[in-house]
């Protein structure tokens, strides 16, 4: 199906629809391990009493309207709820943001094994958040964006334009890495860049927001991995850049990206509406440039307009649902390094050979 097709039988679903500002409340469910405390409660729990094998709802946790998850370090959580930023879990670099008791000094050492207000005052509601292994950012309804963790204070992130002008709308982060898109369709990058995960044409850090020049205006919503990074564009196609050696990026082969370049093949006439990068693998256990298919590394998945799925990058243990006549547990151990649709024929047979 064509994508001006698509758009003119009516889209289920836009990416504006994976903007905070659309976002609604219900309960948090939390399962899991939660040795740090990172499920925020302690209602179910098997034999081991660090894991929860069912999901539980966090105590007064009932209007939550957006959740981060922080990998590394066993793990954090940060929560919304009627404007309010609360967190848990894993304090590592003082990734919570809280203080030091009667101190305004970041509290680095202490994990939290139930929901707390963050010590941090914006002025306004906070929207969203995002974590990282080792810090976390707040986005709140003015369009000003907050930082903390890593050892650093809680602070407003300079550097992005300013909320009157052209205000922050999406946010994430992982690793050492961060990403703004503002309401002009512009994305901002910083952090870590070993990479090229902010898309800059280079592998620099960059310690203060820079415009990633190639997209502007373009981005609606933005997917920073551990390694690598995806945009949602306006015009419903998708951009990857960064670490590309399991095939992760989608572009046909396992070569990296320092500059953001448009997915085709199966999603060439598809409209993306959102995209989920591999978060929390700063490293890959099978080699950054496997030469065979199923080694631990990133995979990315896409959303369409029509609830399409489709996936690219390794298969470990079945991760992109690819699986066709099975020779193993997990069937043949055949990468993706273009889309593949979840539910269509596999790939992986005599007659439909690997891309891999």
């Amino acid at each position: 199906m064509s994508q001006q097709k698509e758009i003119a039988e009516g889209r289920l679903l836009e990416w504006q629809c994976f903007l905070p500002e659309r976002f609604t409340c219900g309960q948090l469910w939390t399962w899991g391990r939660g040795s740090d405390g990172q499920l925020g409660q302690s209602l179910v729990r098997g034999p081991n009493e660090d894991v929860c094998a069912l999901p539980a709802a966090v105590p007064n946790m009932e209007a939550v309207s957006c959740v981060g998850v922080g990998g590394g370090q066993q793990g954090s959580t940060v929560a919304i709820q009627h404007g309010r930023c609360y967190s848990w879990g894993n304090n590592y670099k003082g990734r919570l943001g809280h203080f030091v008791h009667n101190t305004t000094k970041l509290d680095t050492t202490t994990h939290v094994r139930y929901p707390t207000a963050v010590d941090v005052y914006t002025g306004h509601d906070a929207l969203q958040v995002a974590c990282g292994s080792e810090h976390t950012l707040l986005l709140n309804s003015k369009g000003e964006v907050f930082s903390w963790g890593n050892s650093f204070v809680i602070g407003r992130v300079l550097g992005l334009p300013e909320s009157a002008v052209d205000p922050v709308v999406f946010i994430d982060a992982d690793e050492r890495s961060s990403a703004a898109v503002t309401k002009n369709g512009n994305l901002y990058t910083w952090g870590n860049n070993n990479y090229g995960q902010l898309g800059l044409g280079h592998r620099e850090p960059c310690p203060q927001p820079t415009l990633v020049d190639s997209l502007v205006g373009q981005v609606g919503t933005v997917s920073m991995g551990s390694m690598y990074c995806g945009a949602v564009l306006r015009n419903g196609r998708l951009a990857m850049w960064g670490h590309g050696g399991h095939g992760n990026l989608g572009l046909g082969d396992r070569k990296d990206r320092t500059r953001p370049c448009t997915v085709g093949g199966l999603l060439s006439d598809a409209v993306v509406v959102q995209v989920a990068c591999t978060r929390g693998q700063n490293g890959c256990k099978g080699g950054r440039r496997p030469k065979t298919g199923g080694a631990e590394g990133p995979h990315t998945i896409a959303l369409t307009a029509h609830g399409r799925l489709y996936t690219f990058g390794t298969c470990h243990k079945g991760v992109l649902l690819n699986l066709g006549s099975k020779t193993g547990a997990f069937g043949e151990p055949w990468d993706e390094l273009e889309p593949y649709r979840v539910g269509s024929g596999a790939r992986n047979d005599a007659d439909h050979p690997p891309l891999s």
